[in-house]
């Protein structure tokens, strides 16, 4: 849940730097979102037992994150542009979803690029889905790698997320 609030809080900080009418169509859903995954994350810890974990931590200063970083960015954003002028702007929806599978934040900076004029609504839409998409993604991760509780309540509450970020979506 920690990583999914942070990727969502990281997110909205690029768009607010890069994109303030952006930013205006995406903090409503997003916004909700992380109010969700707060409570969400809160009724769980009350659940939780207290246990001493472990945890091994990796430099955040290492090369090979950074470089894979910039391929994926290089990579969608030639995606995105190429469906457009292929496939109009409504496309870009379908290679939000499949990217924000592998990287909402790659996602969101190269849709960014085509949020101006009449795509901001466009760009705004499918920055929400590809952070959609991302929660998706970790529910599966929860059940490749978690314990079958886990993954259970982990599918809950990030169902439970996903559904107010497309509420919110629809609404706002």
């Amino acid at each position: 849940l920690a990583a999914n609030a942070a990727m969502m809080v990281k997110i909205l900080v690029y768009v607010f730097l890069l994109n303030q009418e952006v930013f205006s169509r995406v903090i409503f859903p997003v916004g909700i979102m992380l109010i969700g995954t707060g409570i969400m994350g809160a009724l769980i810890s009350r659940k939780m037992q207290q246990g001493t974990h472990t945890v091994k931590l990796k430099s955040p200063f290492a090369l090979w994150p950074a470089l894979k970083f910039a391929v994926a960015l290089s990579v969608i954003v030639f995606i995105v542009k190429l469906v457009i002028l292929n496939f109009g702007s409504k496309s870009v929806y379908a290679v939000t979803l499949l990217s924000g599978l592998f990287d909402a934040d790659s996602t969101a900076l190269s849709v960014l690029q085509i949020g101006d004029g009449a795509l901001v609504a466009v760009a705004a839409t499918a920055i929400v889905l590809g952070i959609i998409s991302n929660t998706f993604s970790k529910i599966a991760i929860g059940f490749m790698f978690g314990k079958k509780e886990f993954a259970r309540e982990l599918a809950i509450t990030l169902l439970v997320v996903i559904i107010l970020g497309a509420g919110g979506l629809l609404v706002f």
